[in-house]
């Protein structure tokens, strides 16, 4: 993942948490602007910063590895 869509992905997700939580998920799909990758980064931290936890680190790797196609 390149700096920019490291940036991309973190913009959306801080941008997410202002969103109440029943609207996130169109709210992430419509930010994403067809994106559909992008969009399920952003979900998965999403969901990983509402659990307790190790979740979130292993969220971002996991969205790490499919945005660099690995």
């Amino acid at each position: 993942m390149t700096t920019q869509q490291w940036q991309t992905v973190e913009a959306l997700f801080n941008s997410a948490l202002e969103v109440t939580p029943a609207e996130r998920g169109a709210w992430v799909w419509r930010a994403s602007a067809g994106n559909p990758t992008l969009a399920r980064a952003v979900l998965r931290m999403l969901e990983a910063d509402a659990s307790p936890g190790d979740e979130i680190r292993l969220a971002v790797r996991s969205a790490v590895k499919e945005w660099m196609g690995r």
